[in-house]
């Protein structure tokens, strides 16, 4: 779920009025916050010894946040593996054959990994792959993945419709169900 991020005033304002005993649904009407969005911070923040402190949980925000930013994808860290897809994608096999014969025979060289035909995919069109066009090699030959279905549905027209409310009422029919 994303969400607006608590700011470090919110936490501390969270921290104060917890050491005052207020109850969440009250300290999630001050902070003008769902009540459930309050309890997953007071969850997610709260030591071991029971105490919610705002300086903490910004800590561990700001550590989560930054863990997440540097994460590199599984193709960029693994050279074997990256290898292995980049010479499977050569020879004219797609993410998804490429990913189901990982996960069934596993050469001997990769030792058990596996990745998913997305990762792939993700990997080709943003990843390392892209500058490598990689693209090329996928069956679509297209750079960037298109819709499967495009855009909102459109409502059928009927023209001179008549709405329900507005139509006339034989004598026999119910007027309520």
């Amino acid at each position: 779920m994303q969400g607006r991020p608590f700011t470090c005033l919110e936490r501390q304002m969270l921290e104060l009025r917890l050491k005052a005993h207020v109850s969440v649904r009250q300290i999630s009407r001050d902070l003008k916050r769902n009540h459930g969005v309050v309890c997953r911070e007071i969850a997610r923040n709260t030591s071991r010894d029971g105490i919610y402190s705002a300086i903490q949980a910004q800590e561990e925000t700001d550590r989560r946040r930054n863990l997440l930013k540097h994460r590199k994808r599984k193709l960029d860290r693994d050279d074997a593996l990256r290898e292995h897809v980049v010479t499977e994608l050569k020879n004219g096999r797609s993410p998804d054959v490429i990913a189901g014969r990982l996960k069934r025979e596993n050469p001997i060289p990769l030792k058990g990994k596996t990745i998913s035909h997305e990762s792939i995919y993700a990997w080709i069109q943003d990843g390392e792959g892209r500058t490598l066009t990689l693209h090329r090699y996928l069956l679509s030959g297209r750079p960037r993945r298109q819709k499967k279905h495009g855009g909102k549905k459109h409502k059928t027209h009927i023209p001179d419709r008549v709405s329900i409310h507005e139509r006339s009422i034989g004598i026999n029919e119910r007027k309520e169900i």
